[in-house]
């Protein structure tokens, strides 16, 4: 069940999409009280809405959820193309080529749904009064 309604936002495959996007979620997350989450967001999304631009070239569709359960922030990046984003190991020089390795590290969650236009790729991020109990916030408290 969604807590509040989603948010979408439609981006061409261009350059000025990867800098709208961060803005966007932002603006977003402000107007639902979950401003703490805006700095990983705001990273995850520019690392999603980046691969969507330069590999699948399609139009994109940006989208911020926010559900009650299991209380998580989802956002998802859906383009036209059906070819999954791939982690791939970048020499230590590289100036890019991490952004999958990035999401892998920072969210809580994150995927890849194919869908009958391309594929929806997701991450999850996890508001903190939502994880009050769970193993990893007692370790970080204690």
């Amino acid at each position: 069940m969604s807590l509040r309604p989603d948010r979408a936002l439609w981006l061409k495959p261009a350059p000025a999409s990867v800098r709208e996007s961060p803005a966007f979620v932002r603006t977003v997350l402000d107007s639902w009280g979950l401003s703490a989450l805006s700095d990983d967001a705001s990273l995850l999304v520019t690392e999603l809405v980046s691969n969507a631009v330069v590999r699948a070239r399609t139009p994109l569709t940006l989208t911020v959820s926010w559900r009650r359960e299991p209380g998580h922030v989802r956002v998802t990046v859906h383009d036209d193309s059906a070819c999954p984003p791939r982690p791939r190991d970048s020499d230590v020089t590289a100036t890019n080529g991490r952004g999958m390795l990035i999401v892998e590290a920072l969210a809580h969650s994150f995927g890849v749904m194919t869908t009958a236009a391309g594929k929806d790729v997701w991450c999850e991020l996890v508001p903190e009064r939502a994880c009050a109990g769970t193993p990893s916030a007692e370790a970080a408290s204690g």
